[in-house]
């Protein structure tokens, strides 16, 4: 019993100490950038009912904030539309 109880006290020891740790305030920074971009889309399947599209896009962003934090990020997205009557997912 007393090796369950050793545990007990162990565990409310580390949380009580765990109040105590500064925990870091983040600071809010407004961002603004452009995103140059291209994309490619092609229909696989095109019924009243059901409508399968896919896409391939690239997009360069360039930063407007004098900290440059997002200039030159580069990405590419590939993904399928489906929709199914009036849902599109």
């Amino acid at each position: 019993m007393s090796y369950r109880k050793n545990w007990i006290v162990i565990t409310v020891v580390i949380l009580g100490l765990a109040m105590f740790i500064p925990v870091a305030q983040a600071q809010r920074q407004d961002v603004e950038f452009i995103i140059c971009g291209t994309s490619t889309s092609n229909v696989v399947h095109s019924t009243p009912e059901l409508g399968i599209t896919s896409f391939d896009g690239k997009y360069i962003v360039q930063s407007t904030h004098e900290n440059k934090l997002f200039d030159n990020w580069t990405g590419h997205s590939v993904g399928i539309f489906k929709r199914l009557d009036s849902k599109a997912s």
